[in-house]
This record gives C-alpha cells, structure tokens and sequence, in this order.
C-alpha cells in the first residue's frame, strides 16, 4: 500500500478533501487530489465517525492510497492507528497530541478533535 502525506483542504458532513503532497516519503511535484470518505476514516464505530471531529482544513494527515476513485480524485483512508493527522494547528500555533482523538494545543490547552495518527 502507498503511503501518502495530504493538507485537508475542505470538509463537508461526507468528507474530506485533500491535496496529496508526497507517496511513499517522494515529494510529488503537484498536488494530487483526493478524498477521505466518512466510511473510510476509522476501523471501528464507522456509524458515529463524524469529519468535524476527525479533519480541519489545514491538517496534514497520513493516509493509505484505497484505490484511484474515479477521474477527479484518489480514495484514501485513516482506518488504522499509525494513519491520520500528523499536524494540526490553532491560531497558527502548532497542536500536540493528547490521544488518538485529541490535538492540544500548547498555549492555551484547548482541545480539539481529531483522528490523530499514534
């Protein structure tokens, strides 16, 4: 399986959208879109995974490549523990990981939602 690094840069109730910047550890030298349906995001509880709680736009996520989807973007996944946001950021500053579904972030210790990767 390709192993992707993607910035999310949309989100809707279905999905996530996002621009894959490197396969397998190799820069690409454009963006390549590319979605994370809601169904793809987790292994288990598919039923309740909801995407404002797993992606924001601005996110670098770690991603598993499913299939090339159709013509106008790549299906990806996160449905594994070392897959899933590997940056997040709250008012420019960057977010630490509380768990494998919280960013912290450092200033304030505000907490966000996320399906962050471990």
């Amino acid at each position: 399986d390709s192993i992707v690094i993607a910035k999310v840069h949309s989100i809707n109730a279905r999905q996530a959208k996002v621009n894959i910047l490197s396969v397998n550890d190799t820069p690409c030298h454009e963006p390549f879109p590319a979605l994370i349906r809601v169904q793809d995001v987790r292994a288990t509880y598919t039923d309740s995974v909801q995407i404002i709680s797993s992606f924001r736009p601005g996110d670098f996520v770690r991603a598993a490549v499913i299939n090339l989807g159709d013509s106008r973007a790549y299906l990806l996944t996160t449905a594994r523990d070392d897959l899933g946001v590997i940056y997040a950021a709250r008012d420019g500053v960057a977010m630490g990981i509380g768990d494998a579904n919280t960013m912290v972030c450092p200033r304030t210790n505000a907490t966000e939602a996320r399906k962050v990767a471990m």
